[in-house]
């Protein structure tokens, strides 16, 4: 049954439509805290298993170990979870924990760890219990930061690390009704202090909350726009940029000012600089001064040199403060957040550095004649090169080397799918997973 309006809806119906999307030969892991919202989502995924809606249930809890009595929660957890015959594991979160930061990187881990677990299980998505009053919160604090993009909400489909999907399948649910699920279901659930204080920026705009429907109305336009902004954005990336080489992107400046354009430079930037946030409002706009401006010129800008030539941006990596990293044998690492890096061999180590200026565009002016003089040598200069350990001669190893595209590569909501898969076919990165809940 609908509230409010057609904008929220009941547990019970929210979870019917969710596992119809998934489907019944899909295995499901779901993130369990303990806290109401997460027992509720685990008793109506096992009502759907029990109807066969569901291949599998796994219920996993991350412990992370910040507060005394976390332990004990998660094995009541377990307890419950038995009880209602669903598989359980307990991932903790272990080593030291951040001085600064502390919240973020909890959240990074537990992600992480749930990802890890489930996977270990053959499983490759996770469901969790964000629900309506959740959205809200969400778009509430991005709000205060200005966070354009983010006023969209939460998607209900993450692919998290390129194989990984996080689903929200309450997001269209009130806290409330969950509440009352439980209360009718004789089920209990736990407490978490925490949400009662007041210390934490979420827990005050949650408790001083008043005009949910027009948020919830405001947050579904929002995620409307965001969706057809990003086919517009889309469609001009495909249109407008060229990738004459991997370090090297061309954009086309546009005769008057268009919105799309911009932000489409904005994710460029962001690719070619290896950054996982896009380029803020103020510094998109001095960008855009730039490129209007009647004669050419150099700028720098994300870690990213734009230039101007004619009625064309040319974007590459900054030459500065590009790592030098060791890569074991058979490591992998990230590397400038633009190239996933490995060392296949089984008794050599490799150090991976920035190609500097040696060789620059040796061999390869026959084709590149179009390109202005010296740009290429510039923009290779950021390119990784590999190097063997102790080898006098220089030996050259064959590194396994993937492009990242590192605005999408951790998270990608739903709403940035079209623009990821264009971005993805142009730099040749690999293709993106198609998302497992049915049209």
């Amino acid at each position: 049954m609908l509230h409010s309006g057609d904008l929220t809806m009941s547990p019970e119906e929210a979870v019917r439509i969710f596992v119809n999307r998934l489907g019944p030969d899909r295995s499901l892991a779901i993130a369990v805290s303990g806290g109401g919202d997460s027992i509720a989502l685990l008793n109506l995924l096992v009502e759907a298993r029990n109807r066969g809606l569901l291949a599998y249930l796994l219920a996993i809890t991350v412990d992370h170990g910040l507060r005394a009595g976390s332990d004990a929660e998660a094995r009541q957890v377990a307890a419950w979870c038995a009880e209602l015959d669903v598989d359980h594991v307990i991932a903790r979160w272990k080593g030291l924990k951040p001085a600064t930061g502390l919240q973020n990187e909890a959240r990074l881990a537990r992600y992480r760890l749930v990802r890890e677990t489930a996977m270990a299980r053959g499983v490759d998505c996770v469901a969790t219990a964000h629900n309506a009053d959740d959205q809200v919160e969400t778009v509430q604090m991005r709000g205060k930061r200005n966070s354009g993009r983010g006023l969209s909400g939460m998607a209900q489909s993450v692919l998290y690390r390129r194989d990984f999907w996080i689903l929200r399948p309450l997001l269209g649910v009130r806290r409330t009704d969950l509440r009352r699920y439980l209360e009718n279901s004789g089920k209990r659930w736990i407490d978490d202090p925490s949400n009662e204080d007041r210390r934490f920026e979420r827990v005050r705009i949650r408790q001083d909350m008043k005009q949910f429907e027009d948020d919830i109305a405001k947050i579904e336009e929002n995620a409307s726009d965001r969706m057809t902004d990003a086919r517009e954005i889309a469609r001009v990336i495909k249109v407008d940029v060229s990738t004459p080489h991997p370090a090297l992107a061309r954009m086309q400046i546009p005769p008057r000012d268009e919105r799309a354009w911009l932000q489409a430079l904005a994710f460029l930037l962001a690719i070619m600089g290896g950054r996982q946030h896009l380029p803020g409002r103020e510094l998109m706009d001095r960008i855009a001064q730039f490129a209007r401006a009647g004669a050419g010129g150099r700028m720098t800008a994300g870690r990213c040199v734009i230039e101007k030539h004619g009625d064309l941006l040319s974007v590459y990596r900054e030459n500065r403060n590009v790592p030098t990293v060791r890569l074991e044998p058979g490591e992998s690492r990230i590397w400038d957040g633009r190239y996933e890096i490995e060392n296949p061999s089984t008794g050599k180590t490799v150090i991976v550095a920035p190609r500097g200026a040696e060789g620059d565009e040796i061999g390869m002016e026959h084709d590149f004649t179009a390109l202005p003089k010296g740009l290429l040598a510039r923009a290779l200069r950021s390119l990784p090169a590999c190097s063997v350990v102790g080898d006098p001669a220089g030996e050259s190893l064959p590194a396994d080397i993937t492009r990242i595209l590192a605005p999408f590569d951790l998270f990608l909501p739903e709403f940035d799918m079209t623009i990821a898969t264009t971005c993805a076919n142009l730099f040749g990165a690999p293709d993106y997973s198609a998302p497992p809940l049915r049209i």
